[in-house]
């Protein structure tokens, strides 16, 4: 399959340009390694279901992304091989030691002055203080993203929150 492919500007945002990959596995390690190509911000992504395509059935998981953007991306799990390719707007935060799981250096975030500049000032999001990694389940949350962030929290995932209201009124602002 020709890079060009994965280089089109719908790729993985269209349900008939879903994302190529082998299983639901490594559906949620590609989700758990995405950033926002623009600063790096994490993301929390929960499974809304499955949609049928002109193709086949593809799997739809809503990203909200630490700075309080959301967004949609497509997966079909029946490809013969794992496509590690970011769709527009996005890259992986490191490289990965999950077999078959490759990222090319092209595709991964690298941090940058304004990036530090930007935490010096505290200007990141209280919820990107608070995340380390972004966060894939496969399951829905139906009042998404507050519920997963109680999920979390409750599992010790989110690091030095003292006040999980104050965390969650945030997401308003």
């Amino acid at each position: 399959m020709s890079n060009d492919f994965f280089r089109n500007s719908d790729y993985g945002k269209n349900i008939e340009n879903p994302i190529l990959l082998k299983s639901i596995n490594a559906t949620l390690h590609f989700l758990s390694s995405l950033v926002k190509k623009e600063n790096g911000y994490h993301f929390i992504t929960h499974r809304l279901g499955s949609q049928v395509s002109t193709k086949s059935v593809v799997d739809v998981y809503e990203l909200y992304c630490t700075d309080g953007t959301k967004e949609q991306l497509y997966f079909s799990i029946y490809s013969d091989k794992n496509y590690i390719y970011p769709p527009e707007g996005y890259l992986f935060e490191s490289g990965s030691d999950a077999p078959g799981f490759e990222i090319a250096e092209e595709f991964i975030y690298k941090s940058t002055e304004v990036d530090l500049k930007d935490n010096a000032k505290n200007k990141v999001p209280l919820l990107e203080q608070f995340i380390f990694s972004s966060k894939a389940n496969n399951f829905r949350f139906f009042n998404f993203p507050e519920e997963m962030i109680k999920d979390l929290y409750n599992k010790g995932e989110l690091f030095l929150v003292n006040d999980l209201n104050e965390l969650l009124e945030s997401l308003n602002k």
